[in-house]
């Protein structure tokens, strides 16, 4: 026998590890050098050639030879070397349709026999499941995805058990355990895998409590923990689910909660979870809380290039006062902005916390780096988008100091465009230039998502009743790339909407970079039929605008807006008062108007903080022509407050009025002031507030102001209660503001965003003044945007 390789051999010289399941092969005694089996024989003088490959079987043969001689290196007629020897049994083994292999060779004329000794893994024959009784087995056998014949090894079977745990975890029970074993199966060669499942209690929540704590109510860290947010809107979800990622989560929420209040050493010593039932859990959350601390001095060390005096008074911890986590890690993003504003990109900062009794002393260890200026920007992953879309979205450019400021604002665009997705869609991650040693490159890796979309729904509100609605949108529509129509940043809307009191027909396209520049151009076409109005009469527009928009830094803008559309009043009911039946008819009208816009709510849709401010003028016909000669002055703004235990108070506040111009002898109806409805006045019906006709039908007037107060608070998930005073005047004369008049409610609502629905609005609104045309009975007032 010549030389001969073996799996034990091969790993105890090159220090390969191997688990062989149930054994170990026991060592075999090195081989002196020169000596058959040794990796350090002499290697033969002329090339050996493979005459034969020749596979045995130690036991059952549950892997096809051909299996096998595929996966090597030596095959007939190819030349033999230690080498390709090696290779070929590191390629058995790996392949995990083998427990143990050995390769041996015989010389013989010319060349080399072969001879593999393979043994086999079993092949699965059975799958068994037990102790399974919430899931049936066929469930289960459908997640592990094994079939008869199936070679298993220990990495396939743990990815089989972690999905049984996750499938057990997601329905509630998070004290299940899996193990499983292989056995012999009922047919020679074949296996019977058991998993053997302890389904546990189920981890159901029955209540959240706190020991240890007396800083804070028990009540106010229920607030704090997410493991106690029961999801009302979900039926299916009425029972809270206890899940190690959220206990970690809480136990991170709870500490720094303590820590924001000065007390640096509490910790959560342990979570326990206390069974009472066979279905509920309590989860007891034991506090150390510690002393507060106060801070004492606060200092800067490692600072070169700025001094401490010009840090230290921007910093939010101060001697003497209390000391907060969350004050020291905005005073390190303090310092980190400061110097990566001016090009220190490198820049770290490292608090040293010093203890002397109850108080804290902090010095922020800097280490500054050097001054860098921007490099290359290189974008990656933009498949669809146009890279000339990314970089206008830059803050900075090639060649300015290297700002981390602005490549955090750079990046706060790019998110707001909506075209990547949330979290890991879009990095920015700075790196050594090829510039030279002064320029930091910037490489932003993208992942896009779906832009376009197209939506079926229906609405229902006070207003307008039942709509049912066909929309398509583009966010990053492209007109000149067909058929994709995709990647140029502009903005597309297709809308039909029609319903038991309104039809609707919208086409919209906007280009927010004109000319290349930061101004936005759009334009719309548009059809309307309102029959929601009046009891008297219905009204129709037809027509186009064009707008531009100039951005004024971050939060404010000018628009500007060309509208030609005709309007027509018609159906008017034989019942109308003379004052109603003077407005049938079709009118032109030519307008122009412009706008200057202030806005930094932290967010559009739910606003917790900011405020928006809008003032608006407008001119119809005169030298823009048109049958109506009016002018049109607003100012419109609104301000959010978040106050203790997130709740919000919101104040918002409108005046405008209307009058003629030139020729004009009336303000036609559609361009006159109402009050009333979901949007301002909700104890009264939509237009209702402001001057009447005599048969009591509104008739709108030429000014009007209103305020409205509402505070709301948390419930559960994302429904808040609220509570709201609104009170308001409509004048028939333009600029009388007088309050002889003033209508004013009271009233409470919900506010909620429901699953599938969205943003859901419900007020009951309780008038406390009113004309005598309406009574003080309440009134519901209903906007919901219900898409499906």
């Amino acid at each position: 026998m010549n030389p001969r390789l073996t799996l034990v051999s091969l790993v105890a010289t090159l220090a390969l590890t191997a688990g062989v399941r149930g054994q170990t092969a026991p060592a075999e005694p090195p081989l002196p050098a020169g000596q058959p089996g040794s990796l350090l024989a002499d290697q033969p003088a002329a090339a050996k050639v493979v005459k034969s490959v020749e596979v045995r079987f130690k036991g059952d043969a549950t892997v096809d030879k051909a299996r096998i001689t595929s996966n090597m290196r030596l095959k007939v007629g190819e030349t033999w070397t230690r080498e390709k020897e090696e290779d070929d049994l590191r390629a058995l083994f790996n392949s995990g349709n083998l427990l143990n292999v050995t390769i041996d060779t015989t010389d013989v004329p010319g060349g080399v026999n072969v001879v593999v000794t393979a043994e086999a893994r079993p092949a699965m024959g059975d799958l068994v499941f037990q102790g399974n009784t919430v899931f049936k087995t066929e469930r289960l056998r459908d997640e592990a995805e094994f079939k008869a014949g199936t070679v298993v090894d220990d990495t396939k079977l743990n990815e089989v058990r972690s999905k049984i745990l996750e499938l057990y975890t997601k329905r509630g029970y998070a004290e299940t355990t899996v193990s499983y074993s292989i056995e012999p199966g009922s047919q020679r060669g074949f296996s019977r895998i058991v998993f053997r499942i302890d389904e546990g209690g189920r981890g159901i929540l029955n209540e959240v409590k706190f020991e240890g704590n007396t800083v804070f109510t028990s009540r106010r860290l229920k607030a704090i923990v997410e493991s106690d947010d029961r999801n009302w809107i979900k039926v299916w979800d009425l029972k809270r689910k206890i899940t190690q990622e959220k206990i970690e989560g809480d136990i991170r929420r709870v500490q720094d909660a303590y820590g924001n209040a000065g007390y640096f050493d509490a910790r959560v010593d342990n979570v326990d979870q206390v069974r009472i039932d066979d279905k509920k859990t309590d989860l007891v959350f034991r506090i150390s809380e510690g002393p507060q601390y106060t801070t004492g001095a606060v200092a800067l060390t490692g600072n070169k290039v700025f001094e401490s005096e010009t840090l230290i008074p921007v910093f939010q911890l101060e001697a003497g006062t209390i000391f907060s986590l969350a004050d020291m890690k905005t005073d390190i993003d303090t310092i980190e902005d400061y110097y990566g504003s001016r090009g220190y990109a490198d820049v770290s900062v490292t608090p040293r916390i010093s203890k002397n009794g109850n108080t804290i002393s902090i010095t922020y260890g800097i280490e500054e780096g050097q001054q860098f200026k921007l490099g290359r920007v290189n974008i990656s992953g933009n498949s669809e988008t146009r890279t000339e879309v990314i970089l206008r979205e830059m803050a900075l450019e090639p060649g300015d100091d290297y700002n981390t400021i602005k490549v955090k604002k750079s990046m706060t665009r790019l998110q707001k465009l909506d075209y990547f997705e949330a979290g890991n869609g879009i990095d920015f991650m700075p790196v050594a230039s090829t510039l030279g040693p002064d320029y930091k490159d910037l490489n932003i890796s993208l992942i896009e998502k779906k832009t376009g979309q197209v939506q079926f729904g229906a609405g229902f509100s006070t207003i307008d009743n039942l709509v049912g609605m066909v929309e398509i949108t583009q966010r990053n529509f492209d007109l000149f790339n067909w058929p994709r129509f995709t990647g140029a940043g502009q903005r597309f809307r297709l809308s039909l909407r029609a319903g038991t009191q309104t039809k609707q027909f919208l086409l919209s396209v906007t280009e927010p970079y004109f000319m290349g520049q930061r101004l936005s151009l759009g334009g719309d076409l548009f059809w309307t039929e309102k029959n929601f109005l009046s009891d008297y009469f219905d009204q129709r527009d037809i027509g186009a605008s064009v707008n531009l928009r100039k951005p004024l830094g971050d939060n404010s803008d000018l628009r500007l807006t060309y509208t030609l559309q005709n309007v027509e009043i018609f159906d008017v009911s034989g019942d109308a008062s003379q004052q109603i039946k003077d407005e049938e008819g079709k009118y032109l009208q030519s307008r122009l108007s412009s706008a200057w816009v202030f806005d930094n709510r932290d967010d559009i849709q739910r606003p917790r903080r900011g405020h928006k401010i809008m003032v608006e003028g407008a001119l119809s016909g005169g030298v823009l022509g048109g049958d109506v000669e009016v002018y049109n002055f607003s100012v419109t703004g609104s301000k959010f407050w978040t106050l203790p235990f997130d709740t919000i108070f919101f104040v918002e506040g409108r005046a405008a009025v209307v009058d003629t111009v030139g020729n004009g002898d009336r303000v036609p109806i559609f361009e006159r002031e109402f009050l009333g409805g979901a949007n301002n006045l909700r104890g009264f019906n939509y237009r209702d507030v402001g001057p009447k006709d005599e048969n009591g039908e509104p008739i709108g007037g030429n000014s009007s102001a209103y305020i409205t107060l509402e505070y709301s608070v948390p419930v559960f998930g994302k429904v808040r209660a609220a509570v709201f005073a609104d009170a308001g005047v409509v004048n028939a004369d333009s600029w009388d503001f007088s309050t002889s008049d003033y209508n004013a409610n009271v009233g409470f609502g919900v506010r909620a965003v429901l699953p599938v629905v969205g943003p859901l609005k419900l007020d009951y609104g309780i008038p406390m003044t009113a004309d005598e045309f309406n009574d003080g009975s309440g009134r519901f007032q209903v906007l919901m945007d219900y898409k499906f």
